[in-house]
């Protein structure tokens, strides 16, 4: 069988380049000065940075950064967080020092393992099958509050049949345990009982099935888990004796006083009665005891309901994505209170012609709990709102693009203690108007106004930024720009700040590009403010070489 695999993994790599080099390197040169403030960076800076990255078959990629600055300087490899994930034919994955993967939801995903494993997924099946250290031991350092952590050891197994995208069947297994022997001292008994529940060692087992179905001829897409977990707080309390857990589980999952025993699930139903509409309903349930250490930290106690529907009409011109959802918390009535949460969000494109277009989108999201307390009481509402009409066409022998923009942000804090201080309502307008000549000229206006209102105080920002580049030479090899703009900021005072900068870019082709970047601040505080009006000027040189 190695024999096999050498073969067909020398077949396939046969045609690959077995060395490559790829990277960038870039310096960077900056000055900076300032009148009528303390400088709020060097006044002089530099910055150089290597990044070459080596590739070997295609299969195992070496990234390393070398830097230098005024700061100090160092390098960086991948070594430390060494890893490699050859895939051998379409069927064939294997894993080897750091990784990282997912085989479900509610088991195992987003945690980094340094270890070792394997996929294979010929044809209809697969077998996955995961081991390593997600977690280093580390002692005790009492200056800095750390208690310690152990040595964490985690197996994983997943076995399927199907195809993920059509029908399927999986049932995945997770084990994960910390060395009570890596850690020293850290944790001894006279430590408090407290102290080991939350950071002595612990263990996990975790199974889940989860499967997807279609049917009516694919019109309905069924996709679902069902998981159930076992957990210990502190591995080393004692061994419960008249446990309730089948024999079986003693094998594999020592129950403790500290353990807890919770489910979870979720499922989902797609329904495509035709190309233009489809349906979905999203649901998910997870115990306030249940635990996966495959994840860094899967969210529990919960309940969640979203229904999602889609409409495009008109050859997907015209599409409207509404969605609608609640959760809530405290599953087995364990909490002072029960914090409830509605969700509602709305996205609708128009695209009626090749030249105008309107999007929008809207979110509702409250919270509410029922606690008796008014200071912990939460009831609040967030809502935004974000309108954008565009409109492009040629004129004046430019392709010119007009876009508006609206937005609107409130939050509502109905809390008695609360609400008076803590509510805020944003609403901003931006207009930008661009145009583009074949000859590369381009010029750019923008307007914006936006108008915070919050308990406290009200400030308003108007702004309006004046762009313009143009591209010189063979091949474009030269672009300079420059943009100007000017603030007013309204807020119990008036204030005015002007921004002013220049830009000027030199292709050497396959020798790099060399950049100059100018730039200048003035802000003018309003009558009767104490601080004085400043000014800031930088400059920064940039040479970018990428092979």
């Amino acid at each position: 069988m190695p024999a096999l695999l050498i073969l067909m993994a020398g077949h396939a790599l046969a045609d690959v380049k077995p060395l490559s080099l790829t990277g960038a390197f870039n310096a960077t040169g900056g000055l900076y000065a300032a009148n009528g403030v303390a400088d709020r960076q060097d006044p002089a800076s530099y910055r150089a940075s290597l990044t070459p990255t080596v590739s070997i078959y295609d299969q195992l990629t070496l990234p390393f950064e070398f830097y230098l600055s005024s700061s100090g300087g160092g390098f960086r490899q991948p070594f430390n967080q060494f890893g490699v994930n050859p895939h051998i034919g379409t069927w064939l994955t294997l894993h080897g020092g750091y990784f990282s993967t997912q085989l479900t939801d509610l088991s195992f995903g987003d945690t980094r393992l340094l270890g070792g494993g394997i996929d294979v997924h010929p044809s209809k099946f697969r077998l996955a099958l995961l081991y390593g250290r997600s977690q280093k031991a580390q002692q005790a350092d009492t200056v800095v509050g750390l208690h310690g952590l152990y040595d964490r050891w985690v197996a994983a197994g997943m076995l399927g049949v199907g195809k993920t995208d059509r029908n399927f069947i999986a049932l995945t297994v997770l084990r994960a345990a910390d060395d009570t022997s890596s850690l020293h001292g850290a944790l001894a008994a006279a430590d408090s009982t407290q102290l080991r529940y939350y950071n002595g060692p612990k263990e996990n087992l975790v199974g889940t099935l989860s499967w997807g179905l279609r049917f009516l001829k694919n019109a309905v897409a069924w996709r679902g888990e069902i998981a159930g977990s076992a957990f210990s707080n502190d591995a080393t309390d004692s061994v419960v004796t008249n446990s309730l857990a089948p024999s079986w589980l003693h094998a594999v999952f020592t129950p403790r006083y500290s353990s807890q025993f919770d489910a979870a699930g979720k499922t989902s139903l797609m329904w495509t009665p035709a190309k233009v509409f489809q349906v979905g309903l999203n649901g998910r349930w997870v115990g306030p005891g249940y635990v996966t250490l495959g994840y860094a930290g899967l969210p529990n106690d919960l309940f969640d309901i979203t229904l999602a529907p889609s409409l495009r009409l008109d050859n997907s011109k015209y599409q409207l994505r509404p969605s609608f959802g609640v959760r809530f918390n405290n599953l087995y009535n364990t909490r002072i209170a029960t914090t409830n949460r509605t969700i509602f969000s709305f996205t609708g494109v128009a695209q009626p012609s090749a030249a105008f277009g309107f999007d929008a989108q809207y979110s509702n999201y409250g919270t509410k709990s029922n606690a008796r307390n008014d200071t912990l009481r939460v009831s609040n509402i967030a809502q935004a709102l974000n309108a954008a009409p565009h409109y492009t066409f040629e004129s004046w022998g430019a392709n010119q693009v007009i876009t508006a923009t609206y937005a609107f942000q409130n939050f509502v804090d109905q809390n008695v203690v609360t609400a008076a201080l803590d509510k805020y309502v944003v609403n901003s307008i931006a207009g930008v108007w661009s145009l583009g000549w074949p000859s590369t000229l381009s010029l750019s206006t923008t307007a914006n106004w936006v108008n915070t209102a919050a308990a406290l105080v009200t400030t308003t920002i108007i702004g309006v930024n004046e762009g313009l580049s143009h591209s010189f030479l063979e091949k474009n090899a030269l672009t300079a720009g420059i943009n100007l703009g000017y603030n007013i900021v309204a807020s119990g005072k008036t204030d005015g700040q002007f921004t002013a900068g220049a830009t000027c870019s030199y292709k050497f082709m396959q020798f790099g590009t060399f950049s100059l970047l100018l730039s200048s601040n003035r802000y003018d505080y309003g009558a009767g403010g104490s601080v004085p009006s400043f000014q800031e000027y930088q400059g920064t040189l940039q040479y970018t070489l990428t092979f």
